[in-house]
């Protein structure tokens, strides 16, 4: 096996050219590996595997209606941010990565976020989102938006970033492509957060 590192996760390669964690312990600290992993296992295979052979999909469904709702912002119904505050995490996630030499100084100066004055969990969301462009002026000229509307909690996010839709989609077999269109067919918002 071939070992190489990305972002100071350490890498192995193996036979099939299948990008894995060369340890568990980059698992063990990320909650969301204990349904889907990068080793083709997890909670959610079992019972997926079942409702492929059976054509009982219940167990699964409650299942993912159970435990991956946990994950999820305003349980599934998203939530925005900014995209300068998703700017601003990515940066500091990698700059803490890279080492003194390369990082970035942070030198870009945002406003206040309006979104932290709102409640996003109630029924009003529809309307914070208009609200929001009467406030911003719609789109900008280049059809840029300033708000993103996320469903995966970004504090459960993976090693590299990744939701348990991308994590699914890098195992890339049969039974976990057909786990990331039950988890889009459940979470339907899940779909913004693939960058």
């Amino acid at each position: 096996k071939k070992l190489f590192s990305i972002m100071g996760v350490v890498f192995s390669s193996s036979e099939k050219y299948k990008v894995v964690p060369a340890t568990r312990q980059e698992e063990e600290r990320h909650t969301l590996y204990r349904l889907v992993d990068m080793h083709g296992s997890g909670d959610l295979i079992p019972w997926m595997r079942y409702a492929e052979r059976s054509g009982d999909h219940s167990i699964i469904d409650s299942y993912i209606n159970k435990k991956v709702r946990e994950y999820l912002c305003n349980q599934g119904n998203g939530k925005l941010f900014t995209v300068t505050e998703l700017v601003k995490r990515r940066n500091k996630e990698r700059n803490a990565m890279l080492d003194a030499f390369r990082r970035k100084e942070g030198k870009g100066k945002s406003g206040p976020n309006v979104l932290d004055d709102f409640n996003q969990e109630g029924e009003n969301v529809g309307d914070l989102q208009k609200a929001l462009r009467l406030l911003d002026g719609g789109k900008s000229e280049k059809g840029e938006r300033k708000y993103r509307e996320l469903a995966w909690n970004l504090d459960e996010r993976g090693a590299m970033g990744e939701t348990l839709v991308g994590v699914c989609l890098l195992n890339g077999s049969h039974i976990h492509s057909k786990l990331a269109m039950k988890l889009c067919m459940s979470f339907p918002k899940l779909v913004n957060d693939i960058m």
